[in-house]
């Protein structure tokens, strides 16, 4: 595949410092005065019940059924605090299907503080099925929709959003962020493929305040099949900015970024589209045009080399907050592997021999074994011919 003044003060000041951040635990923290342990699945469950309350993950968790997004939405949004303390969720399938507005992640819609977590390995989807006016389909990793704070957190997996009838946002970490980003990796496809207007970005879809200190590598795609709608994708973020509000500071993006259909297409190394600020952000040049969709804008632009070079990167706090390895990591976030859902045969494209490759695999014509991670786009923890199916279809845009 190829690669085709108030709020806005306050959108400043939030990358400097970020408010209302919680006293940053580990692993091996003793459990918080008025903090509730969540150690299993039910648990875990069990925070739809208080979604007020105050909790910290004890240890790793592996789930084992489908999963319904806590704080399903703006009329009952998760307030409180959720502190990973470094620890894992894996196995996360989520779906969600139906009219109206459709919100798919680990929280629906967070009014509260998520730190210190990781998610692997997640399948996410969200699909607005029927023509409802103004019914916009959202999907994220941690949040479906941001108007809190998610620092410190990675995802990785696969992540989608589509409406049939209006808009659909997607990203990594949040569809729709109006609150704080920081700090956080990004590990999973993402796209997004909406009838009027589809927004997909690295970290987040849609930007409306501040993103900073946070990284994608994986391929981030708008699809769309309207003469008349609009196609964004970015590294970061679909589209920064609503009426100049909105912030992009000190961030970078490995992925390819890809806009096609019969849409107007904007795809860009850090925004599909930019009415706000970016400050500090980088991108590979070798797989986007440019840094903002639509415009031949270029700063930031890195080769491969620089990519791995910390002195490229102008604004970066390699003291505290970034870590130079073969790329630079957060040092407050767990890594996980660069792997790209969909590339079977891990050359870091996914393309029609993707596909070859793991049929002939599930034929036993070849010894070559695909991860789980990379093959299993179905999502049920093993290799079938469904897996060849969605991977067609995704190549295909549908």
């Amino acid at each position: 595949m190829k690669n085709k003044g108030r709020i806005r003060i306050i959108a400043l000041l939030c990358c400097g410092m970020l408010m209302g951040s919680v006293i940053p635990f580990h692993a091996d923290s003793a459990l918080p005065a008025g903090y509730i342990p969540i150690a299993t699945e039910q648990e875990l469950l069990a925070v739809q019940q208080q979604l007020d309350g105050n909790y910290m993950l004890t240890q790793d968790i592996t789930l084992s059924e489908a999963f319904s997004p806590l704080a399903p939405d703006e009329d009952m949004p998760f307030t409180g605090v959720l502190d990973g303390a470094g620890h894992v969720i894996s196995g996360l399938r989520i779906e969600v299907q139906g009219s109206g507005t459709m919100q798919a992640g680990l929280l629906g819609y967070n009014a509260g503080t998520v730190t210190g977590l990781s998610l692997e390995q997640v399948v996410i989807t969200a699909e607005g099925t029927d023509a409802y006016a103004n019914a916009v389909t959202y999907a994220g990793g941690i949040a479906a929709r941001n108007a809190g704070i998610i620092e410190k957190c990675s995802v990785s997996g696969r992540i989608a959003a589509q409406s049939r009838s209006f808009k659909a946002i997607a990203g990594s970490i949040a569809g729709e962020n109006t609150g704080e980003i920081s700090r956080c990796a990004a590990f999973a496809g993402v796209s997004a493929t909406g009838a009027e207007e589809a927004i997909a970005g690295g970290i987040c879809g849609w930007n409306q305040n501040c993103v900073s200190n946070s990284f994608n590598t994986q391929t981030v795609e708008a699809l769309g099949s309207a003469v008349n709608g609009m196609l964004y994708s970015g590294g970061i973020a679909g589209k920064n900015g609503l009426a100049g509000d909105g912030t992009l500071q000190n961030c970078y993006n490995r992925g390819n970024t890809l806009a096609h259909g019969a849409s107007p297409a904007q795809a860009g190394g850090i925004a599909g589209s930019n009415l706000a600020e970016i400050r500090n952000c980088y991108y590979d040049q070798e797989k986007a045009a440019s840094a903002v969709g639509g415009s031949d804008e270029q700063t930031g632009a890195l080769t491969d080399q620089q990519l791995q070079n910390s002195a490229s990167f102008a604004g970066f706090d390699f003291t505290a907050v970034w870590a130079m390895r073969d790329y630079p990591i957060l040092r407050d976030v767990r890594q996980m592997s660069n792997i790209i859902v969909g590339d079977v045969d891990t050359n870091g494209i996914v393309e029609t021999a993707d596909v070859l490759l793991l049929l002939h695999v599930l034929n036993g014509n070849t010894s070559f074994r695909p991860t789980l991670e990379a093959a299993d786009l179905s999502g049920d923890g093993r290799l079938s011919i469904a897996d060849a199916v969605f991977l067609l279809q995704q190549l295909a845009g549908m």
